[in-house]
């Protein structure tokens, strides 16, 4: 994934996104769902990025030249559609089933040497 641009305007981050994702190219927007610190004047900002790092320059030259072809186009709603399941698909917490136990071991090691510590004094 690759940075296309920022912006404050939310409706420019979305017109890019539909603009481009109309012409196969999945586009992310970042920043969608935060805001201000209460009492802070600045306003959201809205990062557009480029989903496959392949489609970066084409998507970069068709914001600059809308007449430009994406040389590569995809299925947008197929590219969601995948990438929603490979998340289904991947395993919660799978490497916790790992560190929770070294963790734990060295949590016990470290309270051991505290002990032989104390018992020297």
């Amino acid at each position: 994934m690759r940075k296309l641009f920022s912006t404050i305007d939310r409706t420019e981050a979305w017109n890019a996104k539909f603009l481009l994702e109309s012409n196969g190219v999945p586009i992310y927007i970042g920043g969608e769902h935060t805001g201000p610190a209460p009492g802070v004047v600045v306003s959201d900002a809205y990062t557009v990025w480029v989903c496959l790092d392949e489609q970066f320059e084409d998507a970069y030259r068709f914001m600059e030249d809308d007449s430009h072809e994406i040389s590569c186009p995809i299925n947008v709603d197929e590219f969601y559609r995948a990438t929603e399941e490979a998340k289904k698909e991947k395993k919660p917490w799978s490497s916790d089933r790992i560190m929770l136990p070294l963790m734990a071991a060295a949590a016990l090691g470290f309270v051991a040497w505290i002990v032989s510590r104390i018992s020297e004094t």
